[in-house]
């Protein structure tokens, strides 16, 4: 159902949205639109939301409306307005093309790993976004080049490119998912506002972490078409093809199950 208004759509869908989880997706453009509207629902998502284009973009949409989606803070400005709309609920606050990969997410979906999170008083899904790149006939992730310091971890395609791509998310860890509540809020670098749940870990012993695959640094360098990053590699040594499934990122360490078996 499309609204003139995001604040419409906010007022109509109250009901499903307090009952969640749901998926809020800000549509920068068609990449991967109707995908990623059914990589929500595989997942379990029953409410999925995507802003935008005056036109509703491609997919299997609970609502859409109309968005800035291109101002630097859009997807933090959408994502309160939503915890303030529907406390209580999951929010996964995402971008068109972007899909989250969770531990043992290919048997088990991912309300279900909201229920056990919230059973451990850890109303927040951690994880790091996983840059994605066109490789071949299908898609590639980088295994190399990440680092973490003091509980924060580096990486990704804007560490690769260096100094031709903007420094703004080089840091690559993230709340994937969280549970809305009153004076939680999300900033424009994807932070959230408490300091412990801004982590991928709580702190008393090692959560469930996942990754969010992520196309959206390889499409600001494929709309750069004067900017000096259009003369690097697109695929480096130590790509890994993309398979979709959780198990090939957790071989790799890039899922953490804790204790959620």
């Amino acid at each position: 159902m499309h609204f003139p208004s995001y604040s419409r759509l906010l007022r109509a869908l109250r009901p499903a949205l307090r009952r969640g989880p749901v998926a809020l997706v800000m549509a920068e453009d068609a990449l991967l639109a109707a995908e990623t509207a059914a990589w929500a629902a595989a997942a379990g998502i029953a409410c999925r939301l995507a802003l935008g284009p005056a036109e509703p973009p491609a997919g299997d949409w609970t609502g859409t409306a109309p968005f800035d989606a291109h101002h630097p803070a859009a997807l933090a400005v959408a994502a309160n307005a939503l915890i303030r709309a529907a406390p209580g609920s999951w929010i996964l606050p995402l971008r068109n093309g972007e899909r989250p990969v969770w531990p043992h997410g290919d048997s088990r979906p991912l309300p279900d790993l909201f229920a056990f999170l919230e059973d451990e008083r850890r109303p927040v899904l951690g994880g790091v976004v996983l840059d994605s790149y066109p490789a071949g006939d299908g898609w590639a992730a980088d295994l190399e080049g990440y680092s973490e310091e003091d509980g924060a971890i580096h990486g990704g395609l804007r560490e690769r490119i260096g100094p031709a791509c903007p420094a703004a998310g080089r840091r690559i860890d993230r709340a994937l998912a969280f549970r809305a509540r009153p004076g939680l809020a999300l900033d424009a670098a994807g932070r959230l506002n408490d300091p412990g749940l801004d982590r991928r870990h709580g702190a008393w012993h090692r959560s469930p972490a996942g990754a969010l695959v992520s196309p959206r640094v390889w499409a600001w360098l494929e709309a750069q078409p004067d900017h000096d990053c259009r003369s690097l590699p697109r695929v480096w040594a130590g790509s890994l093809p993309l398979d979709g499934t959780a198990r090939q990122l957790a071989d790799h360490g890039f899922l953490e199950p804790g204790q959620w078996a």
